[in-house]
């Protein structure tokens, strides 16, 4: 399979789940790579934030804020052609980050959307 990670500043403000207008043409070109290069393949989405807690907007947590903005790009993708029987969309907050979220640098590195392209049937697994 394959792996994309996109900044969370290219697809979305601060705080919020809202696609920016930036954004879409990005998740256009990942939609029609994956659909081209990899069309048998289930497409997990994982979004992720930094530690900064949740004040002004309506989420309750970053777990919350980070499904969101994974199902957002799901919907995306699913606009963009994608078959939704193969996308997954799952939130993994601020417990899997990939920087320390004691600098502005770590934290703009946590926030962030990962794309997946896998093979996720089991070997030797039957129905």
């Amino acid at each position: 399979g394959a792996m994309i990670a996109i900044e969370g500043s290219v697809l979305f403000n601060s705080g919020l789940a809202a696609l920016r207008k930036e954004g879409k043409p990005t998740l256009e070109k990942i939609a029609a790579t994956i659909r081209e290069t990899y069309p048998d393949k289930q497409v997990l989405v994982y979004g992720h934030t930094d530690t900064e807690p949740i004040k002004k907007s309506k989420w309750k947590d970053n777990l919350e804020l980070s499904a969101q903005r994974a199902l957002t790009v799901v919907r995306e993708l699913h606009a963009g052609g994608m078959d939704p029987a193969k996308l997954v969309a799952a939130g993994c907050g601020e417990y899997r980050a990939v920087a320390a979220n004691e600098t502005d640098d770590g934290r703009k590195k946590n926030r962030r959307v990962e794309i997946y392209a896998l093979d996720a049937r089991l070997k030797g697994a039957t129905k």
